[in-house]
């Protein structure tokens, strides 16, 4: 369900990003330090300008990266929440999700559908009704042939790569392999 490559480089980027935003941060604040203490002793207008325009924009670039740093390990440890709650059981509403971690339906979608992006969850998608959080497609494929009243299902051939998907009847969703739209329309 998780790929543990995923997780590695997303500690090694959190890791990156903090001591680089301390680092741009730092240097930020020397460089407009240097600028207010040589400004007024120094005649060079320009030079001073310079230091100052040039701590700005680094002590800006620190603080970024180190919010990013901060977004990104807050993401990875709901990734490991989330990842808790989905090892027992593959198929969770994120009604459940939310329910069980405290945390409001719409930021649960939004993490998870972040996590799927960036590769932390490996074969995840959130269904067409956008309740379900499936974690093990083939699991999945048996519990909704299993559970599922309609049990109309199609084979689709992915117009973009050729792959070939399994989808419900009437339903939108996205290729397994190249992650382009298909439907049983097209």
């Amino acid at each position: 369900m998780k790929s543990s490559t995923a997780t590695g480089l997303g500690r090694f980027k959190t890791s990156a990003l903090k001591y680089l935003g301390w680092f741009l941060a730092f240097d930020g604040v020397c460089l407009l330090i240097n600028s207010i203490a040589n400004c007024g002793s120094s005649g060079d207008e320009a030079l001073c300008n310079g230091f100052l325009i040039g701590g700005i924009f680094t002590l800006g670039i620190g603080v970024a990266c180190l919010l990013s740093h901060r977004r990104s390990s807050r993401l990875l440890a709901d990734f490991r929440k989330y990842n808790a709650i989905l090892a027992s059981d593959p198929v969770k509403t994120i009604y459940r999700i939310a329910e069980m971690t405290g945390e409001t339906v719409e930021n649960v979608r939004k993490n998870v559908n972040r996590m799927i992006e960036k590769g932390y969850f490996v074969n995840a998608y959130i269904d067409q009704s956008g309740r379900i959080v499936l974690a093990d497609r083939e699991k999945m494929n048996d519990v909704v042939a299993n559970n599922d009243d309609r049990k109309d299902f199609v084979t689709i051939t992915c117009p973009s790569c050729g792959g070939v998907n399994r989808l419900a009847k009437g339903q939108i969703g996205k290729c397994e392999f190249c992650g382009a739209y298909i439907s049983d329309k097209t």
